[in-house]
């Protein structure tokens, strides 16, 4: 069994999007606008991997129903983030949307898992409130 994966690094890049009210959150402040992280299309079992920042809130949104993510650390001894539904996977629209919370900074190797993936599905990663840093 050979399993073929893409490995894809990804930086954070501000970017200006239409504006957007992010989750208040303890310990994170809303963006004025969301800034885009990465956008991936998956057409098999590939992996990409991503550097998320402990304590900002992130967004990903698939196009389409019944799948998940799943985040793995590549450190070892950095807890998994905590991933929220947004919009159910059995959405009419056929999208899911989830948030993610890192509590520590890592990179984090990401995949799209369960249900019967057909075709391509898009993946959109965006950064929608970032962490409080206390003032010098």
């Amino acid at each position: 069994y050979m399993r073929i994966s893409a490995l894809l690094f990804a930086a954070v890049t501000p970017l200006s999007l239409a504006c957007h009210s992010g989750p208040s959150t303890p310990g994170s402040e809303s963006l004025s606008a969301p800034e885009p992280v990465l956008t991936h299309t998956f057409t098999g079992p590939d992996l990409v991997r991503v550097t998320l920042n402990g304590g900002d809130v992130y967004r990903v949104d698939l196009d389409s129903r019944g799948l998940r993510i799943a985040l793995t650390p590549l450190r070892p001894g950095t807890p998994p983030p905590l991933i929220q539904d947004v919009v159910p996977g059995t959405s009419a629209s056929g999208d899911a949307a989830y948030e993610i919370r890192p509590s520590a900074d890592g990179e984090y190797e990401l995949s799209v898992v369960g249900g019967q993936q057909t075709g391509s599905v898009n993946l959109t990663l965006t950064r929608i409130a970032a962490a409080k840093h206390p003032a010098h």
